[in-house]
């Protein structure tokens, strides 16, 4: 698993960000290491259940007391290939290295089935982990509230809550 097409090595920075109005928001990770930039492009539904993954994770972690954070300027540096990637995120696999006491990310585009090579791969820190859940989380959150009859998104049009047009006992 560890022949990624884009290998980024450590990262330096990764932030989640939404672009666009409330019900029209595209969400991404930008990535950046010394060997370069990355826009990796999935949907709301997928940057929330990676921050929970990521969650979880660290409290796994905390739990078996392996924790003993690396700063980032700690982390080793590979390469210096310098290049772009841009990709619509298909499936996403966490694992933790204890060695080095790393996460490694690695990232199958939209259009490969799982079992095909990785396209990009990075590593992070458990601090760098645990903040970047953090924000993606308050980008999800930060979206159209939820109806809290049906869960649907109540946008600026009148909301047809299927819970509450007669069918519910309430």
């Amino acid at each position: 698993m560890s022949n990624a097409r884009y290998n980024f090595g450590s990262l330096g920075s990764i932030k989640a960000e939404a672009i666009g109005e409330p019900g029209q928001r595209r969400f991404r990770i930008v990535i950046n290491s010394i060997n370069g930039q990355g826009s990796l492009w999935l949907d709301k539904n997928q940057l929330f259940r990676l921050s929970v993954v990521i969650k979880q994770s660290l409290i796994t972690l905390a739990q078996e007391k392996t924790t003993s954070d690396v700063s980032i300027n700690e982390l080793p540096q590979t390469g210096n290939d310098n290049y772009y990637v841009e990709i619509e995120v298909g499936n996403i696999t966490l694992s933790h290295e204890p060695n080095e006491n790393l996460f490694a990310i690695f990232v199958h585009n939209l259009d490969e089935p799982p079992e095909e090579e990785a396209q990009v791969e990075f590593k992070m820190s458990p601090k760098q982990m645990s903040d970047f859940a953090e924000e993606a989380q308050e980008i999800c959150a930060a979206g159209r509230p939820l109806c809290p009859l049906c869960n649907s998104p109540i946008g600026q049009d009148p909301h047809r809550c299927a819970r509450s047009n007669g069918h519910n006992a309430n």
